[in-house]
């Protein structure tokens, strides 16, 4: 049985039985999907249409609107590609959206969120992390979200794998 401490909050959270919202449903969403279900966790989807039935089928998935996403998930997962459509995805008025106790996973290129807006949500508490999965080079506003303390995570590929800077 694996017992909280002080350490082990600051470093790890509980994700069992969580709520996980993809922005963005596409084969590495599918396979995180695959994951986070043995967590219990339960699947909620958005993009531009529908997926089969037979896919949702699959990942226990069900389709909601952007704005159902954002107010219902505990771990939101953006792996969507940058165009003019999807140019600031996620401002100030989803992460007004988001429980305080979500974290945010970009998985895309930089751009996708509003790197301003999420600084004030990070200051405010709005949400509790945010995990960059990306070189730093493609946050709009990294040298502001590197000096920014608290609960983010900019993680990095390393030349034998990857791993993660806080």
């Amino acid at each position: 049985r694996w017992h909280r401490t002080a350490f082990t909050e600051l470093l790890s959270r509980d994700v069992n039985g969580s709520i996980f919202g993809f922005m963005g449903f596409g084969r590495i969403g599918q396979a995180i999907a695959k994951r986070a279900l043995s967590f219990n966790g339960k699947i909620i989807y958005h993009t531009r249409s529908r997926l089969p039935s037979k896919i949702e089928k699959i990942y226990q998935a069900r389709y909601v609107e952007k704005s159902q996403l954002l107010e219902s998930a505990d771990v939101i997962i953006l792996i969507l590609p940058h165009s003019d459509e999807t140019h600031h995805f996620i401002g100030e008025t989803e992460l007004g959206l988001m429980k305080n106790t979500s974290v945010l996973v970009n998985m895309a290129r930089g751009g996708i969120v509003d790197d301003c807006a999420l600084i004030k949500a990070l200051r405010r508490g709005d949400i509790y992390s945010l995990i960059y999965w990306k070189l730093l080079r493609y946050l709009e506003k990294a040298p502001a979200i590197r000096r920014f303390n608290g609960n983010t995570h900019l993680a990095r590929p390393w030349k034998n794998g990857s791993g993660f800077s806080r």
